[in-house]
C-alpha cells in the first residue's frame, strides 16, 4: 500500500514539475519580472526573449494612436498569457 501511494505521489509531482519550470532564455532578454511569480528562471527572476514570447498564441490589434498617422498595427502576445507564463500573482502590476 505504502509503495501504491510513493508511486502515485512520484508520478503526480512528475507530471506537475514541468508546468513550474520556465526555461532559461537563449538570447537577449526582451522583459524581466520579479516579485509575487512563481515561475523563474533567473534566481528570483523571470527573464523572457523572443523564443519564449514566440511560444505564446499571438494576436493582432489594428488602431490609430495619437503618436503616428493612419492605422497602427500591433503584434504580439496578450498581457494575461504572458502573466500566467510567468505565474505572476496579486493585484498591481
Amino acid at each position: 500500500m505504502l509503495r501504491r501511494c510513493l508511486l502515485l505521489c512520484a508520478l503526480t509531482l512528475g507530471l506537475a514539475l514541468p508546468s513550474w519550470a520556465l526555461d532559461a532564455p537563449s538570447g537577449k532578454v526582451l522583459v524581466t519580472f520579479s516579485g509575487k511569480i512563481s515561475h523563474k528562471n533567473q534566481g528570483e527572476l523571470a527573464a523572457l526573449d523572443a523564443q519564449l514570447l514566440d511560444k505564446l498564441p499571438w494576436v493582432e490589434i489594428r488602431t490609430s494612436t495619437p503618436w503616428y498617422p493612419g492605422v497602427s498595427v500591433f503584434r504580439g502576445p496578450r498581457l494575461q498569457d504572458v502573466l500566467q507564463l510567468v505565474g505572476a500573482q496579486g493585484q498591481t502590476l
